[in-house]
């Protein structure tokens, strides 16, 4: 390589910005699914945690007996271990992810048959990703942007 493109390519890396280049890989169906999947199925189903890593609580012992008996025959969740959000399903298929200047930010429906706000009775962590989640779909953008910074310094 000779001087001229050395220097051409070094202009590039200085000149670089990230943050759009991050931003198209958010906008990607596949990363977006993959945010949700891991707030909807990885923390608050299968673990039963919000955001900041804590549980959401335990179900009574009314709605545990509701889960165990009658949940099935309608179609509805019969967790009971953990307290999951899901019942019906239709919180999960709910969320959305939206770009932000400095990342994204997960939204949902959050309004229970028109009366309780989830927001409101389990907190506002149960939209967004814990560390776990993070480090997790780190790798995911990471790989799929080394290619783009590539792109953008050597062209």
């Amino acid at each position: 390589m000779g001087l001229g493109r050395l220097r051409y390519v070094a202009l590039n890396a200085v000149n670089l910005k990230v943050k759009p280049l991050a931003r198209r890989i958010l906008d990607e169906e596949t990363i977006q699914t993959q945010i949700i999947k891991l707030n909807t199925q990885n923390q608050l189903y299968n673990k039963g945690v919000g955001a900041d890593g804590i549980r959401l609580g335990s179900y009574a012992p009314s709605t545990i007996r509701y889960k165990t008996t009658m949940a099935a025959h309608i179609g509805r969740d019969t967790r009971t271990d953990h307290v999951t959000l899901k019942d019906t399903g239709d919180f999960y298929r709910s969320f959305k992810v939206k770009n932000q200047a400095n990342g994204f930010i997960i939204s949902a429906d959050t309004l229970k048959d028109g009366t309780d706000d989830l927001e409101f009775v389990y907190g506002d962590k149960i939209l967004g990703l814990t560390n776990d989640s993070i480090a997790e779909l780190r790798p995911e953008i990471i790989e799929r942007l080394l290619p783009l910074v590539r792109r953008a310094i050597l062209t």
